[in-house]
């Protein structure tokens, strides 16, 4: 816990300020951190040396009379190379609403997550409050009345027992304000708590704010309703690209915009802008024409002349009518016109800092325009054209393969590393064969083979004989054995058997196994011997009831016979191991080393193919693939190349497998 405690001080994460490793060895770490108004009064020169520099920063109108409960002083914070805030300075005082405005990605956020809820769905409202209030340490006595007081306030007594998720969106803003006023804090941030919710739960969290600054609270609250604030702050303070741009009150911001007040003019087809101008200026000389449109005019009145307006709206009154007006509106300046404002300065002097840099690469950008578009170039056709395009295509894939280089690492290194587990698992051929031929679970279980071993059973026998001596001595050997056997008239014993198959496909394969065909006429007698090849030893069987029949027939004698026996070889090794006598046993069935070897090669190649789609892939979710087409790059020539590419890859990686299993 000690050491996850240290790890979290000096890697706070996104947010957080990072100590130095060593810092529990510093003094200033186990100093008490006080206010003091000699630190204040340091943070107030410095601000008031900003303030001259900026017109848009007032200096704070509480110095004089209370010291700020928070204050920021040049604090920066940085995501690798980009500067989220940068030299923050500012003050926060106890009974004042601060909002932090700026447009997405000036900081606000950030700032606000460095000075610094969770909603958990299965908890209810007073769950998650009488919780916060635990993990903050109140008393037991204080809990029941803080939360009371809590629920009142954010307006949710009749939703307390509600869980979290079953509440809307304004609920749970309510909740999460209601969670932050917990142990009676002194300073709230608020980091956009009405984004996204309807207007009466708006509404309502401005009454919620409005009872937390006059309990004397000190409020930080980020916003993108200008309106917002405008009606809730005390101060506001403007961001831009993660700098203060402007800081003070709503009415010293207003002031420092050029016009006081603006009059919206709605007018007629008929109307004469030139003559509603002068109209305008012989009743307030520093009138000003600040936009117009097809139907709408707006002018601008400057500051300091707010009491020649009453005469001039008396004046559209009466005469409007005669030079085209049909009806006109007043409104003074709001925070959205100082913000406009802020944003046109700002994009002035990004537009001057652009200019600078275009004047000093004016005459390298000249040189670079009449060398790119004055020149008279020889276009690449036919042929060459093509092969450029190929050889720029696969160029491409190789680049974007080095960028990646762990993917390309993955292409290789995982199927080899895949083939090199299978090969170091399996045996290898010498250890089959070796555990093959010394297998103690097949000694002295030698055969003897008889046409019984194979009873009940069928054989079909023909024979030309006169005499039929060869014919008598087979039907009397197969009888002894327990065959049945079926005697037909022509020599056609294939075709005989056959035809059965067409009958019973079971009677084809179980009882017919063996068959034999005598020839006399010729000098000397022909056997002919037919045998199945479903079962087992049927072609040694047969030649050896042949040879039987042929010796008892020179032999002149039933009693003579050749005995056929199937006797396993064995051998002497000591290089059989108890893994390779496993595999053995494993091999017992035909199927399992393809199926093995074909479901890790399916495994492999599927790791290619993922691996070699991932980048057509994301050209096309990116769009990429439709970008090089627009060059006038045929789909074919597109698709060509990523086929060249990646079989290229694919018989590198082949060549490098066949190594490792040649090696093996």
């Amino acid at each position: 816990m000690i050491l996850a405690i240290y790890i979290e001080r000096i890697s706070p994460g996104g947010f957080g300020i990072s100590q130095p490793w060593n810092y529990l060895c510093k003094k200033g770490y186990w100093k008490s951190r006080q206010a003091s108004s000699m630190k204040h009064n340091k943070n107030k020169d410095q601000m008031d040396s900003i303030a001259e520099n900026n017109h848009w920063i007032e200096s704070s109108s509480f110095a004089n009379t209370k010291l700020p409960i928070l204050s920021i002083n040049h604090m920066t914070k940085k995501f690798g190379k980009l500067n989220a805030v940068m030299d923050l300075s500012l003050d926060f005082y106890n009974g004042e609403v601060c909002s932090l405005l700026g447009h997405n990605g000036a900081g606000k956020t950030t700032t606000t997550f460095i000075l610094v809820d969770i909603l958990y769905n299965e908890l209810s409202v007073r769950e998650h409050l009488k919780l916060v209030a635990e993990m903050r340490q109140m008393k037991k006595k204080e809990v029941k009345e803080s939360i009371d007081n809590i629920l009142n306030l954010i307006g949710l007594v009749d939703q307390q027992y509600t869980w979290a998720k079953n509440l809307s969106g304004g609920m749970k803003r309510r909740l999460s304000i209601g969670i932050s006023l917990v142990g009676n804090p002194k300073v709230l941030i608020l980091d956009e708590p009405t984004s996204g919710i309807d207007p009466y739960n708006r509404r309502f969290i401005w009454t919620i704010i409005r009872k937390m600054k006059e309990a004397g609270k000190c409020i930080i609250m980020t916003t993108h309703f200008l309106e917002e604030a405008d009606v809730l702050s005390d101060r506001i303070a403007v961001m831009t690209k993660g700098r203060l741009q402007a800081n003070g009150t709503p009415e010293f911001l207003k002031q420092q915009t050029d016009f006081e007040y603006r009059i919206f003019i709605d007018k007629n087809e008929t109307c004469d802008i030139q003559q509603v101008t002068q109209f305008f200026q012989e009743h307030v000389q520093t009138a000003v024409l600040e936009r117009q449109s097809a139907s709408e005019l707006v002018f601008g009145i400057k500051r300091g002349v707010s009491q020649r307006i009453s005469g001039l709206i008396n004046t559209l009154d009466e005469q409007g009518s005669n030079i085209g007006i049909k009806g006109y509106g007043l409104s003074m300046t709001t925070v959205e016109e100082v913000f406009l404002k802020l944003v046109e300065e700002e994009e002035e002097e990004e537009e001057e800092k652009t200019n600078e840099i275009k004047n000093h690469q004016e005459k390298p950008k000249a040189n670079l325009a009449k060398t790119v578009f004055h020149r008279n170039h020889n276009h690449i056709t036919g042929f060459y054209l093509i092969w450029i395009r190929l050889c720029t295509l696969i160029i491409k894939r190789w680049i974007l393969s080095r960028r990646q280089i762990f993917v390309l690492l993955g292409f290789f290194l995982g199927p080899l590393l895949i083939e090199i587990i299978t090969i170091s698992a399996l045996p290898s051929p010498k250890d089959i064969q070796s555990s093959l031929l010394q297998n103690e679970r097949i000694k002295d279980a030698q055969v003897t083979l008889l046409p019984s071993i194979y009873n009940p059973q069928t054989i079909v026998i023909y024979s030309n004989e006169v005499d039929n001596q060869i014919k008598g001595y087979l039907k009397n050997y197969l009888t002894n054995m327990g065959a049945n056997i079926d005697e037909i008239p022509t020599n056609n014993i294939l075709d005989y058997v056959l035809s059965r198959n067409n009958v019973s496909y079971d009677t084809y394969v179980n009882k017919y196994q063996m068959g034999f065909s005598i020839d006399r006429r010729g000098t000397w007698p022909t056997l002919n011997v037919y045998f199945s090849t479903v079962n087992y030893h049927t072609i040694a069987t047969s030649l050896s009831v042949a040879t039987t029949c042929l010796f008892q027939y020179f032999a002149k004698s039933s009693l003579k016979s050749i005995q056929t026996i199937n006797q396993p070889i064995l051998t002497s090794s000591t290089s059989v191991t108890a893994r390779s006598i496993f595999f053995d046993r494993i091999y017992c069935f035909d199927t399992v080393p393809l199926s093995l070897f074909n479901f890790i090669n399916s495994f492999i190649a599927s790791i290619f193919i993922s691996i070699l789609a991932l980048n057509v892939i994301r050209e096309r979710i990116s769009h990429s693939k439709d970008l090089q087409l627009l060059t006038n790059t045929s789909k074919k020539l597109y698709w060509f190349s990523n086929f060249l590419y990646d079989l290229t890859l694919c018989l590198i990686l082949s060549a490098i497998l066949t190594i490792v299993v040649k090696v093996r």
